[in-house]
């Protein structure tokens, strides 16, 4: 589930970084960098991902830890 979550937050964040940066580019101004949604969407995405790395990465020691661990 964990792992699911990580990889959907890394897959949106992806997409919304490569369409800014298309809007960006080639100047369509479909998106406003200015506005407090799209700070906001980056920042709640970003540590999101974030989180479940680092929520993975204790759950992979404390597998290693027990002497199970399994990639």
């Amino acid at each position: 589930m964990l792992k699911k979550l990580e990889r959907i937050t890394l897959n949106f964040f992806m997409v919304f970084l490569i369409f800014s940066l298309i809007d960006y580019y080639f100047g369509l101004e479909l998106i406003d960098r200015q506005s407090p949604l799209f700070i906001w969407i980056l920042l709640i995405f970003s540590l999101t991902h974030i989180i479940c790395q680092v929520l993975l990465f204790l759950d992979k020691r404390k597998k290693k830890k027990n002497g199970s661990i399994d990639t």
